[in-house]
């Protein structure tokens, strides 16, 4: 039975004492080290290491003023337990293992530690390919949605891992995006397209096979930060800028696509993916011209016209690879990219609102210095991805911890960035996370030979397992349009959310299993296995406080059956709100 009665007593007591790490400060695994404080400034900032990359430099100088003008005092730096655990989820969707958390942890150059795990997990040969399948998908969910059949998911996420592998620029993996053509089971990155064409139309040779109305609005959103998809209809209600001729200019680029071959149909759904190919066809609307009717039903008419008024020849057959060159070459191209990461690791963008991709007067830019300088370096790099990344999670800011003082703890206060915010999981960083705590190998030597398994790294049936999770998971923690809902969520409510028949099984299964690998380690010494557990699941050891609180609970109860108590101890560590969160 799952709910025992030893786990209903653990989910009342860590629901008291398992908060946040730094809520478990005075324990000595929430405490920062001394030289972390050392590398710290009297009022809590971090003091810029010699050296840093003028891009970081700027990030820094800029938030200091910010903090200075504002009277904000930022938060202490996190712990090392703390960062390491951020770094993990951030960059390779999942926490560490235990032997990967005190390998860092146990790394005395204080100074350099920190970027030094940065560039580990972006170029280490180890983790490198790990690195590529999260981040492939993340977009592959970004570009299609979480609601898009999970063969041409795939199919996408393997073209954008192989570009991220041969480290390929971001202008140039947009530009294949937009441009692509043949099959999807040869080319993933046609899917992009596939997944939104929209209604067809009556009239294909003059109108096109679709009308290609969501991709027309993803393609601004995701590409260069704007959603136009309320000028479709009528001028932009927040900014007056967009009108519909906006809209419907940009739409004209996409006619010319043509599909070939049927998807499933509903009834459809466990027949093989169809094989689909997207192709460009001159006969359909030949004359580029594309009508829409306005709030006073006049009909007008537009041809292909980008946003800043650039327009191509009506005889132009290339139109999707001219409106390539005009969002790589668009002014908000690396603004974008360079909001959206801020937000992946910062937890919103850099403008007044939260959002990542949606500028605009409604929602002015809080830093203007740092969007518009990172931008710069960004185009300056050539869009590389990786020193974006690297610039960004070697700020100061960035190792920031997440508890709040006077000064920075109103909502008011998170566009400073004096603080970490706290993030939910999304869907996958959970099951990966999951996967990583039931998965602590027994024998940390040997796991640090191999290499770290991203997706392309599991079986078959590693796979299925996955998605059969991912498909409980992403009902709870996103929704259909690939974005993630604020978790804010009790305990209990984690209980709900994660607790089934799944987990139980992988807590009590023979082989590999993370408790007795911990009770084998920790040679029935409460403290020893307690840390071991708290390392795999929270990636921390425990405090003094829970110390005290088990230790009490051990005596009681769990001497007479050290197993159950310990998977009992073990399934409300992965049912609470610091695992849940990332930190």
């Amino acid at each position: 039975m799952i709910f025992r009665r030893w786990r209903a007593c653990f989910g009342f007591i860590l629901a008291l004492s398992l908060v946040l790490p730094v809520v478990a400060a005075a324990g000595e695994s929430g405490r920062a080290s001394d030289s972390e404080k050392s590398a710290s400034s009297s009022d809590g900032a971090a003091n810029s290491a010699k050296g840093v990359h003028p891009a970081t430099e700027l990030i820094n100088t800029e938030l200091a003023k910010f903090w200075s003008a504002n009277n904000i005092k930022p938060s202490a730096r996190a712990s090392d337990y703390e960062f390491v655990r951020r770094a993990f989820l951030d960059l390779v969707g999942r926490i560490p293992a235990i032997w990967e958390v005190e390998n860092y942890v146990r790394d005395t150059d204080a100074k350099n530690k920190r970027a030094k795990l940065i560039q580990r997990l972006l170029y280490d040969p180890y983790y490198r390919e790990e690195f590529e399948d999260h981040w492939s998908d993340m977009w592959a969910t970004y570009l299609l949605t979480r609601s898009a059949n999970r063969t041409y998911h795939e199919q996408l996420r393997a073209w954008f891992a192989e570009q991220l592998s041969k480290n390929r620029k971001w202008d140039e993996i947009v530009r294949d995006l937009l441009t692509a053509t043949g099959s999807n089971d040869k080319n993933g990155a046609v899917n992009y397209i596939l997944a939104h064409l929209g209604e067809p139309q009556n009239n294909s040779r003059e109108e096109g096979q679709f009308d290609m109305v969501p991709v027309t609005s993803r393609t601004t959103r995701l590409f260069l930060g704007i959603q136009i998809q309320c000028a479709q209809c009528h001028a932009h209600p927040f900014n007056p800028e967009w009108k519909q001729s906006h809209f419907w200019g940009v739409n004209a680029f996409f006619r010319q696509v043509e599909r070939q071959g049927q998807p499933n149909m509903d009834n459809q759904r466990n027949a093989p993916a169809a094989v689909l190919t997207l192709v460009d066809n001159a006969e359909m609307n030949s004359t580029s011209v594309v009508y829409y009717e306005d709030r006073q039903a006049v009909v007008k008419a537009i041809g292909p016209k980008f946003l800043d008024g650039r327009t191509i020849s009506a005889s132009t057959n290339r139109r999707r690879e001219a409106l390539a060159e005009f969002v790589i070459s668009h002014e908000m191209f690396p603004k974008a990219m360079v909001n959206r990461m801020w937000g992946h690791f910062f937890g919103r963008g850099l403008g007044q609102q939260p959002a990542v991709d949606d500028f605009g007067e409604h929602n002015p830019v809080i830093h203007p210095a740092i969007l518009d300088g990172l931008a710069a370096q960004f185009q300056q790099y050539k869009y590389d991805l990786r020193e974006l990344i690297t610039w960004i999670c070697t700020s100061d800011a960035y190792a920031l911890s997440c508890q709040a003082n006077n000064t920075n703890s109103k909502p008011e206060h998170e566009v400073a960035f004096s603080r970490m915010l706290l993030k939910a999981m999304s869907p996958e960083q959970l099951y990966d996370s999951l996967r990583t705590a039931l998965d602590q190998p027994p024998d940390p030597k040997a796991a640090n030979k191999k290499k770290s398994a991203g997706i392309r790294g599991i079986s078959e049936e590693r796979k299925q397992l996955r998605e059969q999770w991912l498909a409980k998971l992403t009902t709870n923690f996103g929704d259909d349009e690939g974005n993630e809902i604020t978790f804010n969520g009790t305990v209990v409510q984690a209980l709900l959310l994660m607790n089934g028949r799944e987990l139980q099984q992988e807590l009590t299964r023979a082989e590999n299993n993370t408790v007795l690998n911990a009770m084998a380690k920790g040679r029935s010494s409460v403290d020893a296995v307690l840390h071991q557990l708290t390392l795999a699941a929270l990636g921390r050891r425990a405090n003094e406080r829970e110390v005290a609180l088990v230790r009490r609970e051990f005596t009681k109860t769990g001497a007479g059956a050290p197993q159950q108590f310990w998977e009992d101890v073990f399934w409300a560590l992965l049912n609470s709100r610091e695992f849940i969160l990332n930190h």
